[in-house]
């Protein structure tokens, strides 16, 4: 984590063209910091790694919004945030105003992060198209991009990465095209721990049916 979070969201509202507050989290807080409801949510899960990134999470999305926040209200996806751990480091992020301070509507938002590693060459045709998979940005990021947009889609469920289309296969900072016509806004920046990529759906891209 060698930027810090405020400078990483800096590089990702450049990205997107609207602000993103992101905070990172590696150490997980303890229980006694939970509230009342979280702390119901985290003793209903099974031992083992799910629980400790449910808590990780937790940790990041609580440092996003306030310590004192209840988090067990919310449910993901979610308009303005989202929220991700892989590697041992969580991230959540929250989606604001348009640059410039105009005011915008965002009817998705999704963060990914992965920590570095290859990913094999075979594994491209489940999750790019075929025009998709000679991008220049490395399977690792284009995976990571892939999985912020999906968070990004408002109605996601039963979806898959191959229903959302990239604009332009090698940009860092782009467009990109969901099912039923959703439009999508991504950037995807390295970190020292993996590539971390943001998505937003704008409400004035949608095209309802």
């Amino acid at each position: 984590m060698s930027r810090s979070d405020d400078v990483v969201g800096e590089e990702c509202s450049a990205g997107l063209g609207v602000t993103l507050r992101v905070r990172r989290a590696a150490t997980p807080m303890t229980e006694g910091q939970l509230t009342g409801g979280e702390r119901r949510q985290w003793h209903a899960l099974a031992t083992g790694p799910r629980k400790s990134d449910w808590l990780l999470g937790r940790t990041a999305l609580k440092a996003l919004l306030s310590e004192a926040a209840d988090t067990s209200t919310l449910s993901f996806p979610h308009p303005r945030l989202s929220l991700t751990h892989a590697g041992g480091v969580a991230v959540a992020v929250a989606a604001g105003l348009g640059i410039g301070g105009d005011p915008v509507v965002v009817a998705g938002t999704g963060v990914d992060h992965e920590p570095w590693r290859t990913v094999d060459a075979r594994m491209a045709r489940f999750f790019l198209h075929a025009r998709e998979q000679s991008t220049s940005l490395g399977l690792l990021r284009a995976w990571t991009v892939k999985e912020a947009l999906y968070k990004a889609v408002p109605a996601n469920l039963g979806l898959t990465l191959l229903d959302i289309a990239l604009d332009d296969p090698d940009a860092p900072n782009g467009g990109a095209s969901g099912p039923r016509g959703e439009r999508l806004r991504y950037t995807v920046i390295d970190t020292a721990a993996g590539p971390l990529a943001a998505a937003v759906c704008l409400e004035d891209c949608r095209v309802t049916v």
